[in-house]
């Protein structure tokens, strides 16, 4: 199986949240626009454009929409390798040991709760952004990675 397909069959079950401040838990702005524009769509269905216009908001949706809608961001970056998605995503994904250690709760609420197929495919993603050098990593990024995420699955 492709890796698109991989992370299409991991994530087609994932609820998608409705709550506003399940989407984006915060009171401001940035997080009223993430509402507006990700409410209406599921994660297969989040418009290129919106994912383009949100590069780098995974870090302010809740548990719940980064869950649901971070398959939209691989799929994304893999067909668009050459965009602020791709390195936002990645980063998302490998966050370093020590903000893991000073913010356990924040990432155990994130990544605590993707299935096993889910971390096969976000490690599939990965693995195939670095094996086909599709993002070139500054900050050990892939090697953080293979701690959190099973990469060769």
């Amino acid at each position: 199986m492709d890796t698109r397909a991989q992370i299409r069959e991991a994530f087609k079950g994932v609820a998608k949240p409705t709550a506003d401040r399940d989407i984006a838990p915060h009171e401001c702005g940035e997080c009223r626009k993430i509402v507006k524009d990700f409410k209406p769509y599921t994660f297969d269905r989040l418009p290129d454009q919106v994912v383009a216009d949100h590069k780098g908001s995974l870090p302010l949706l809740g548990p719940a929409a980064l869950h649901h809608y971070l398959p939209a961001y691989m799929l994304y970056a893999l067909d668009h390798p050459e965009s602020d998605v791709m390195m936002y995503t990645v980063f998302q994904l490998t966050p370093s040991k020590k903000n893991i250690e000073d913010t356990k709760t924040y990432f155990d609420q994130r990544f605590g709760v993707f299935s096993e197929a889910q971390r096969r495919a976000i490690g599939a993603f990965l693995k195939d952004v670095r094996d086909y050098q599709l993002y070139d990593s500054h900050e050990q990024e892939f090697e953080r990675a293979a701690e959190l995420w099973p990469l060769d699955a």
